[in-house]
């Protein structure tokens, strides 16, 4: 099964990668998108348009491995299938349990490489620059819209959701999705479908383009400041909490309106900007991919900059406030709690490990708009690199990270999510009847004086008091606290490391920028790599560390068998 990705890879490489019949950039038109100087030729990397073979080959392999993907996963669904009925029949091993989640994460590797093969060929099929940046920033976005509706339905639905988090988690989602329409209506959809969009978009009034700014503007300021909102919350959950929602109900309408309008004080000058549209390549027939920009010296567009510069420095300093009161603040409520130590030091261990990473985000942040103030923002070169990778950096830090992480903080939202969108149905009392001989037969073995005399296998109260008092708790209340989800402390942890997950991701949206910025390199060749293939790289390393970050937060069994 790891071949396949592999077989992908070395086609896709040879493909990009021929020996002769490279194509060049001749056209100055295209070099200024890039931001270049084509003096001499450059070789941009890309198709072989001239191999016939290599192109056929492609598509076999192509067609060859998803055949063999869907077979494997037919199998997967059906091993599924069987071994959820010899759940059911009551068979008593823990082996058909690991089987069972064995086969789930096999499941889930099998559609991350078939996701990551999709990626490669959707890159081999478009070849124009800007169309692979904005092509992939859709693949990745839309599911996370998707999740980010359904997770603001499932809130507002649900009383038993209706607190000041998952209040303040739909404020910044609402900016979220705006920033993400905006985006497709000022830059994606323009350069992916830019052919189909001029005649509209040339017989709009300047006033659209000025909204499209301003709305950038506006939803990137709102979200810092819901962001340092959530902070806050989770750190008047630790210092305060009996009075903790009874105070942030009273705040939370005006901090509504002081996120809205903040911002619009702040941005109304950008609705005096005369909008322009620019042809990517004036002198093609066929592509008529377009970027909407400002007329003249592009004074409302540096303006606004610096807005963001600013709103970004305060942004971190507050933060960093935040998280450091925040981490001993816990600390002191974990020492007052008589916590054990064992899993104090590991608690501790986590939340310097994301302390310390949100503490080079913030400083990342710093240092791009500190570089940007001290730099000549017209410089062409930022400005191109700027519009390329914002909504890159954007829809990773802030929908992309929202959405998903709010799954992983919090079992009781991810059970309801599942529930009322039907995409997995689960039912906690089937559940437990369908592994209740397997619960039974390893509580007997773990603790034989566990079972009632009226053989139900059920605690009393008088057991659960004796239990909680200093006796070693049976695999049944371990089982029955983690379906109901009563584990409170957890909770509060994973919301509090939701919050600081999420500002890292917002921090994130400035660090590429930095890099962009800071990295003044003259060679050509090395700007036109950069530029090509600095999405896949940043798409496919980010995943990575955020799912090796999440697998270390895990929490342990809380009874382990030899």
């Amino acid at each position: 099964m790891l071949f396949f990705p592999f077989v992908y890879c070395i086609d896709i490489f040879i493909c990009y990668y021929p020996p002769t019949d490279h194509l060049y950039l001749e056209d100055q038109s295209v070099a200024d998108i890039l931001a270049l100087n084509i003096t001499d030729h450059i070789a941009l990397t890309g198709h072989s348009f001239n191999d016939w073979k290599q192109t056929m080959g492609f598509y076999y392999i192509i067609i060859a491995c998803t055949i063999a993907y869907i077979i494997i996963i037919t199998l997967a669904f059906l091993m599924d299938k069987f071994l959820q009925g010899r759940l059911k029949l009551g068979a008593s091993s823990a082996q058909t349990v690991k089987m069972v989640e064995m086969n789930k994460q096999i499941s889930r590797n099998l559609i991350i490489q078939m996701g990551l093969a999709s990626v490669l060929q959707h890159a081999y099929e478009y070849s124009d620059v800007l169309t692979v940046c904005f092509e992939s920033n859709c693949v990745n976005l839309i599911p996370s819209m998707a999740l980010y509706i359904a997770e603001i339905v499932t809130i507002v639905r649900h009383k038993k959701f209706h607190n000041s988090f998952y209040a303040l988690f739909v404020m910044r989602a609402i900016p979220d999705l705006v920033y993400v329409l905006d985006s497709f209506y000022c830059q994606r959809l323009p350069s992916i479908i830019g052919s189909l969009l001029y005649p509209i978009y040339s017989q709009l009034p300047t006033w659209f383009y000025a909204i499209s700014l301003f709305f950038t503007g506006h939803t990137f300021q709102a979200n810092n400041l819901v962001t340092i909102f959530i902070l806050f919350n989770r750190l008047t959950a630790i210092i305060m909490p009996m009075k903790h929602e009874k105070l942030w109900r009273k705040l939370l309408p005006l901090l509504t309106i002081f996120v809205l309008c903040v911002p619009i004080l702040t941005c109304w000058p950008v609705l005096k900007l005369d909008g322009i549209i620019l042809l990517n390549n004036p002198n093609s027939t066929t592509d008529q991919s377009f970027v909407m920009y400002e007329a003249g010296d592009a004074p409302y567009i540096s303006y606004i900059t610096y807005i963001s510069t600013v709103f970004s420095a305060i942004f971190m300093i507050i933060c960093v406030l935040i998280n450091i009161c925040t981490f001993v603040a816990y600390k002191l409520h974990m020492k007052k709690a008589n916590t054990n130590e064992n899993n104090f030091t590991d608690i501790k261990k986590k939340l310097l490990v994301y302390a310390l990473a949100t503490f080079l985000g913030h400083a990342l942040v710093a240092s791009l708009f500190l570089i940007i103030l001290i730099t000549n923002i017209d410089d062409p070169k930022t400005k191109t690199m700027l519009y390329v990778y914002y909504t890159l950096i954007m829809d990773i830090g802030t929908v992309l990270l929202s959405s998903c992480l709010l799954l992983w903080a919090s079992g009781t939202f991810r059970q309801q999510l599942l529930k009322d969108f039907g995409i997995i149905r689960i039912n906690n009392q089937d559940a437990y009847k369908s592994t209740g001989n397997l619960i039974r037969h390893l509580d007997n073995k773990h603790n034989p004086s566990s079972t009632d005399k009226d053989g139900t296998g059920l605690h009393t109260p008088e057991k659960r008091a004796r239990i909680h008092s200093g006796g070693s708790p049976t695999i049944h209340d371990c089982f029955m606290r983690s379906v109901n989800g009563n584990n409170f402390d957890d909770l509060e942890r994973k919301l509090l490391i939701y919050a600081v997950a999420t500002f890292l991701g917002h921090a994130f949206v400035a660090s590429l920028l930095l890099i962009l910025i800071i990295t003044n390199i003259d060679d050509p060749k090395t700007k036109t790599m950069l530029y090509v293939y600095y999405t896949l790289i940043m798409d496919t390393v980010n995943a990575n560390v955020q799912q090796d970050i999440i697998a270390n937060m895990r929490n342990r069994p809380c009874i382990s068998y030899n």
